[in-house]
């Protein structure tokens, strides 16, 4: 291929890290290429049928170090960027997070991928550690905001249900309230045996 790079004779953890990388990536395209499918046979979004299909040639072009990696990479995350926005009902910590952490794990390898490639240039190559990096830094600052609350998750149509579990509650409440003050009322004029023996005897 014209685009594929001179074999590596000098990075043997190069050539096992992209081995690594593209298995990894094949075996994630290829579950959300199946899923994706069947959603978009029920009538759901193509997208993850797309996404998985790119993550396979992704796979297939670090594997064979095509110099068009890099860009194809950055192509399909700000792809992924995009429809997380758009797909999103309320844009929000809960809501990006799943649609976003894995995309931005296999955006990093990638770079990282990419980096090893023995025809990369020196100044893209320091570009893809340290952006790695920086992306690495992001995930870490998300996990630790995972932590902190982030607004309620709720769901609108469990409202009315829990408004008539709580007016069953009060009404029990009520109910056993009136149902104990009698039990002490009966209690407290129920004269005591013992009581009225000894005033008997006297």
């Amino acid at each position: 291929m014209g685009g594929a790079q001179p074999a590596d004779h000098h990075s043997p953890l190069g050539g096992v890290y992209r081995a690594i990388f593209s298995i990894i990536s094949l075996a994630v395209g290829l579950a959300l290429a199946y899923g994706g499918l069947k959603l978009l046979m029920l009538g759901g979004s193509a997208y993850y049928l797309l996404a998985g299909l790119a993550y396979c040639a992704l796979a297939v072009l670090v594997f064979l170090k095509h110099r068009a990696t890099l860009l194809a990479a950055v192509a399909v995350f700000a792809a992924t960027f995009v429809w997380a926005l758009y797909d999103t009902p309320e844009i929000g910590y809960w809501a990006l997070l799943p649609r976003l952490v894995v995309p931005a794990i296999l955006f990093t390898l990638n770079v990282w991928a990419v980096a090893t490639f023995p025809a990369t240039p020196a100044s893209i190559r320091r570009g893809s550690v340290y952006g790695g990096l920086g992306i690495v830094g992001c995930l870490l600052v998300t996990l630790v905001e995972a932590f902190f609350p982030h607004g309620q998750i709720s769901n609108p149509n469990a409202a009315p249900h829990r408004s008539r579990l709580h007016r069953r509650a009060n009404r029990m409440h009520r109910m056993t309230g009136n149902f104990s003050g009698g039990m002490l009322r009966v209690r407290a004029m129920r004269p005591i045996p013992r009581l009225r023996l000894i005033m008997s005897a006297s």
